[in-house]
C-alpha cells in the first residue's frame, strides 16, 4: 500500500490522515490500551531438498546454518 501511496520519492497527497487511520484501526484489531502483538519466527530443521519453503538458513535450535522451514506465529496480549 505505501508503494501505492508514494511513487518515485514523492507523496501524491497528504497521508498522514491515512497513516492514522491505519495505526488507529490496528490498535483496535490488536486489542487497545494495554495489548500487545507477539511475533515469533521459529526455524524447523529439514531434509530434503524437494519441500516447498525450505532453504538454508541460520536455525537457533541447531546453532548453524542448515535447511530449514520458517514458520511465524503471531498472538495478541492483554493484561486483565
Amino acid at each position: 500500500m505505501t508503494g501505492f501511496i508514494i511513487s518515485s520519492g514523492q507523496a501524491l497527497w497528504e497521508n498522514s490522515p491515512l497513516e492514522a487511520t491505519w495505526w488507529d484501526q490496528a490498535d483496535e484489531l490488536v486489542g487497545g490500551d494495554g495489548a500487545r502483538l507477539i511475533i515469533d519466527g521459529t526455524a524447523l530443521p529439514k531434509k530434503g531438498k524437494a519441500l516447498v519453503g525450505v532453504a538454508p538458513q541460520y536455525a537457533t535450535a541447531l546453532g548453524k546454518n542448515a535447511n530449514c522451514q520458517t514458520l511465524v506465529s503471531v498472538c495478541s496480549r492483554k493484561r486483565r
